[in-house]
């Protein structure tokens, strides 16, 4: 599927992977010219959980619990609005970046081309994004904290957005020690 791919890409990854394993998310830097291809980001979605940012790879280990919150997440989302589009863990493409959100959900569905081959046929991001941080928690042992909510949006993500009753955007900074309780 992939034979016309330079393979010393797929090497250099598998040579900045090693003795990385246990951590949750890996950075890699490789040439963006060839992170600007298609059939290499196809090759290297192929064989991992991968993200690219800003011409920076990110590959995830993303274990079976964290998977397992991820589909009780969609399948609750599914049971609320069976009209949206709700998917675990595909790709949707932000300007030249290519992104995997843990959770999406589309208002609109995507187009079977969008589904199908996401990078070629740009799959535009979730109208909801759920998403588990990768930062880890700088202090531990400390107390978990409702989020404060503001009428101006955040200079920077992560954020949550929401309508009130009355129609008005309410926004949220999420940070490792914040959460935000939803009700639909």
């Amino acid at each position: 599927m992939f034979e016309n791919i330079d393979t010393t890409i797929l090497t250099q990854i598998e040579e900045s992977l090693k003795g990385n394993q246990n951590r949750d998310v890996v950075k890699i830097s490789l040439p963006v010219n060839e992170l600007n291809k298609v059939g290499v980001r196809n090759a290297i979605n192929a064989k991992y959980d991968a993200e690219i940012i800003d011409g920076n790879l990110f590959i995830k280990f993303d274990g079976g619990v964290k998977e397992r919150i991820h589909r009780r997440i969609a399948n609750s989302c599914e049971a609320q609005k069976p009209e949206w589009f709700t998917e675990v863990n595909m790709i949707c493409m932000v300007r030249n970046s290519q992104l995997r959100p843990d959770v999406g959900i589309w208002f609109r569905t995507p187009t079977h081309a969008q589904m199908i081959e996401p990078i070629a046929n740009f799959c535009p991001p979730p109208d909801i994004w759920i998403e588990n941080p990768i930062s880890p928690n700088p202090h531990p042992g400390s107390t978990i904290t409702s989020a404060t909510s503001q009428i101006i949006r955040p200079y920077r993500a992560p954020y949550v957005i929401y309508w009130d009753l009355n129609g008005n955007l309410i926004y949220y900074i999420m940070d490792w020690n914040l959460n935000l309780t939803l009700r639909c």
